[in-house]
């Protein structure tokens, strides 16, 4: 059992407005993350990353010119935003991968039973 998904629910809004008196083509979307985003459509470039709910646990925020977590750490290959330890993470989700893996059916349905 993994805590992450990597799909994003919310829909992509785009807008053709002004940031700091420039104008942008920007497109912005709320994500799983708690943060709602807008970048520069034709670049890519974050030009904001603002919370969208109170209380946000997994980091102190948003880089607003890289879009990447404050406690990003480039020295790492994997990032681990919790305050847990990553191995004992890793124990828990393998112990609840051996708890919950399926039996296999005793008397499987074929297309013909249906």
């Amino acid at each position: 059992m993994r805590r992450w998904h990597y799909d994003a629910a919310g829909t992509h809004i785009l807008i053709d407005g002004d940031v700091a008196g420039q104008p942008h083509k920007l497109v912005t979307h709320a994500a799983h993350n708690g943060f709602l985003y807008a970048f520069e459509r034709t670049k890519g470039q974050t030009l904001l990353a603002k919370p969208y709910m109170d209380e946000i646990n997994w980091t102190k925020g948003i880089d607003q010119k890289t879009g990447l977590p404050l406690d990003y750490d480039s020295s790492k290959d994997i990032q681990v935003y919790s305050r847990q330890d990553p191995r004992r993470l890793l124990q828990q989700d393998q112990r609840r991968g051996q708890r919950q893996r399926p039996q296999a059916d005793p008397h499987p349905r074929t297309a013909r039973d249906a």
